[in-house]
């Protein structure tokens, strides 16, 4: 036996007898279950902080739609049957950077399921009018937020804020605007995970609800 192996033992041996001493016991099936638990505890310690130090390093977005403007489409959708939807979405990343892609929104009416939406491209310009005085937004294709966060990466403590524009079959405008209609808007970072924004008709009531939007 080496002077280092020597050592080695001894210092074990010196371990059990101070786990024996402290647990108050010499039987050995009680020693053996005090290293199990603190093998646990050392192991599941590890664990922790390999798991946090991988959640930290993915990317942690927050949505908010600041406002949702609905109208009947013009052709080649069906204006009676068909609606518009255009949100005005900000996004933020809290944590590792990331391009955003693949932006859906399903709307939930009173009666119905969940149904997505078809996303639409944006026009070279898109009017929204209200019938209220001074109630005028313009936008252009480069506020088109699928094509801000899909080419760039959001960088860690930046925010961007574009709009989405979507058609959904079969749905009233009037439906769109009863209180208990919910949306959901997701959207995929470059690590495949999914975040997701909700929010009611009934929590846009501080925003204008456009009734005519001219595509041009």
């Amino acid at each position: 036996m080496t002077i280092s192996q020597f050592l080695v033992n001894n210092k074990m041996i010196e371990f059990a007898k101070l786990i024996h001493a402290a647990i108050g016991t010499d039987k050995s099936w009680a020693v053996i279950l005090v290293l199990a638990v603190i093998g646990a505890a050392f192991f599941g310690l590890l664990g922790w902080m390999v798991d946090a130090a991988y959640l930290s390093s993915l990317p942690k977005f927050d949505i908010r739609m600041d406002s949702a403007n609905f109208a009947n489409p013009s052709l080649p959708y069906d204006s009676q049957k068909d609606s518009l939807i255009v949100l005005v979405v900000s996004i933020s990343n809290s944590r590792s950077q990331s391009v955003a892609k693949d932006w859906n929104l399903y709307v939930k009416t009173v009666n119905g399921d969940y149904v997505r939406a078809l996303p639409l491209p944006m026009a070279e310009t898109l009017e929204l009018k209200s019938t209220e005085p001074n109630s005028y937004k313009k936008y252009s294709g480069q506020d088109a937020l699928y094509v801000k966060t899909a080419t760039k990466p959001i960088q860690t403590g930046d925010g961007i804020t574009g709009v989405l524009p979507f058609l959904l079959r079969d749905t009233s405008t009037s439906e769109l605007k009863n209180p208990e209609t919910t949306f959901k808007l997701t959207v995929i970072d470059a690590f495949g995970k999914s975040h997701v924004s909700v929010k009611t008709t009934a929590e846009f009531a501080n925003e204008i609800h456009f009734p005519i939007i001219k595509d041009r």
